[in-house]
């Protein structure tokens, strides 16, 4: 037993009360979602939709053509088990499509 076992305790206890952990767990489905998305879409639209959120179980993808919305809705099975296979343990329950007419620009 290491020295430092009684402050993994706390520190792990911590960020469960914070909801840090719950955070960093839909920070990585979110991020590897958007490494599946890139990997389904054909290449010339390979950048016309991005996950935003997961939250609850579900999966938030906006994308700026119906077309992509439709075409990843049809692989759903196919980018929830690659998600799950990067980020083991997630549920998702739902996707949820939404078609922006853009994406705001990152900060």
């Amino acid at each position: 037993m290491d020295d430092l076992s009684p402050m993994k305790n706390l520190l792990g206890g911590a960020m469960d009360r914070a909801g840090i952990k719950s955070q960093l767990h839909s920070t990585r489905v979110v991020q590897a979602a958007n490494d599946v998305i890139v990997k389904l879409l054909p290449e010339s639209c390979e950048n016309d939709a991005r996950a935003i959120s997961f939250r609850k179980g579900i999966l938030s993808i906006e994308t700026l053509t119906s077309s992509a919305s439709h075409f990843l809705g049809s692989k759903q099975e196919d980018l929830i088990r690659k998600i799950s296979d990067q980020v083991p343990q997630t549920n998702i329950a739902k996707i949820r499509f939404r078609v922006v007419k853009n994406f705001p620009s990152d900060l």
